[in-house]
């Protein structure tokens, strides 16, 4: 049996025949309103066994196809059709170019309900906030750029304006002019755009429910058992920090003594790629959808979900060479202005040469069904230990087996004396602390 090369995915549909034209016109719709497509006619989807086409067959779908999606496809489409010899078989392939006055939909189920996409190797029926995205896109426009009705420059935090602008005030004409805000064609006011919402607004899940961030640690490898769950929401700068915030004392395995301080010197997997991966995720990610960027930590790796697909075409092996595309221009453009982004293109790279010298594993990236997943994995296979959350501060030590005293807890976890003292009983009551001297001189060893 001769296997067709490649699976089925966002740009390739495989069909063993057509019964009738219907599936086909719906795939086609899709791949005009994402990246373009290849439909494949000879194939079995599930198998991917080369079953061929009779000499008929071919005839007929050479000649019927662009008739049916001339007749029941607005606008007109951009297809190519034409045979191929796979070692003894003939299959007809169908390709449909990405269109350039989308929404593309099916004339006889109207604008409204006969829009389709493709989210990964499945067509859907287009959401009112989906035709949106297209709409704007065939402007010329983003999804970014459309006001919020309701929000004005009032509602933005002045702190992060004033970095973004180096403390002068900004008019209207200017703020207008980098699509920070835009006139509402209804009411006529100038209200705040999407990307001035995420990168100014204190609060923009109030405004805009999606821009947030969900950061779950779990015990060990599976998601059986949580260990602590927080929904975060701030302007997007804030965020990343917010995160790396959390995650710093999760990832720590060595210390270094900085004045009266101790300071994290390594970690099992280095801030910079996690940095770049949650920058990719808020910047690029589709925020017509209700969902969050998800941060999972596990023993073992750190997964970062980002929903939407990639906004263009993009070989997952290429990643590292500076290929990209914007969903959200005016976020990924501002972002670079305020110094979360140095170079454009170049944040997947940062991402593998970090891990590289940090001696990972090498990241995955995977492009899902309507989603892009990033996975970190730590440098020594298991970043948490048996240890509450409140003293995860202190896992390098135990990793390293430092004794501890009441003022090298202090310093760790940034608590009182007393309060340090108190985490020390706590350890010794769960029997992983051993008291060792008198007075002064008291320490306490790790079991």
């Amino acid at each position: 049996m001769i296997k067709y090369p490649e699976r089925e995915g966002r740009q390739l549909e495989l069909k063993r025949e057509l019964h009738n034209f219907d599936g086909l016109l719906r795939t086609t719709t899709a791949f005009l309103n994402d990246i373009g497509g290849l439909i494949v006619i000879g194939v079995a989807d599930e198998s991917r066994a080369v079953i061929g086409l009779s000499e008929s067959d071919v005839e007929r779908y050479l000649e019927r196809i662009p008739q049916a999606i001339c007749d029941a496809i607005e606008p007109n489409a951009p297809i190519a059709i034409r045979t191929k010899t796979i070692e003894d078989a003939t299959v007809v392939e169908l390709e449909v170019y990405p269109g350039s006055r989308k929404p593309y939909f099916i004339r006889s189920e109207g604008v409204l309900k006969g829009v389709y996409v493709r989210v990964g190797s499945h067509t859907k029926r287009a959401s009112n906030e989906e035709i949106d995205e297209l709409t704007q896109t065939s402007r010329g426009s983003s999804s970014d750029a459309q006001p919020i009705p309701g929000v004005t420059i009032n509602d933005l935090d002045k702190h992060l304006l004033g970095q973004l602008y180096r403390e002068a005030v900004p008019d209207i004409a200017t703020l207008r002019a980098e699509k920070l805000v835009a006139l509402d064609p209804v009411t006529k006011q100038d209200f705040v755009t999407l990307a001035g919402v995420v990168l100014l607004h204190p609060n923009p899940n109030r405004v805009f429910p999606a821009v947030e961030a969900l950061f779950t640690h779990f015990k060990g490898n599976s998601t059986e058992q949580i260990i602590r769950s927080i929904d975060l929401s701030a302007p997007l700068s804030t965020l990343v920090y917010q995160v790396l915030n959390l995650l710093e004392p999760l990832l720590t395995v060595a210390t270094e003594r900085v004045g009266p301080r101790l300071q994290a010197s390594r970690f099992s997997i280095p801030p910079l790629a996690i940095r770049e991966a949650l920058l990719n995720a808020l910047i690029h990610r589709r925020y017509s959808a209700q969902a969050p960027v998800k941060i999972a930590l596990f023993d073992d790796r750190l997964e970062i979900f980002s929903p939407g697909n990639f906004p263009g075409p993009i070989d997952l092996t290429e990643l590292g060479n500076g290929v990209s595309y914007y969903r959200n221009p005016i976020i990924a453009h501002l972002t670079r202005r305020l110094g979360l982004v140095e170079r454009r293109g170049l944040g997947f790279a940062q991402i593998l040469r970090s891990c590289k010298e940090n001696r990972n594993p090498t990241p995955q990236i995977i492009e899902g069904s309507d989603y892009v997943k990033v996975t970190l994995y730590t440098s020594q296979g298991s970043s948490a230990i048996e240890l509450p959350v409140e003293l995860f501060g202190l896992k390098s030590f135990h990793q390293k087996g430092i004794p501890l005293t009441a003022s090298i807890v202090s310093q760790a976890l940034q608590v009182s004396p007393g309060t340090a003292r108190s985490r020390i009983r706590q350890l010794v009551d769960l029997k992983l602390l051993i008291r060792e001297g008198q007075g002064r001189g008291t320490r306490y060893r790790w079991r």
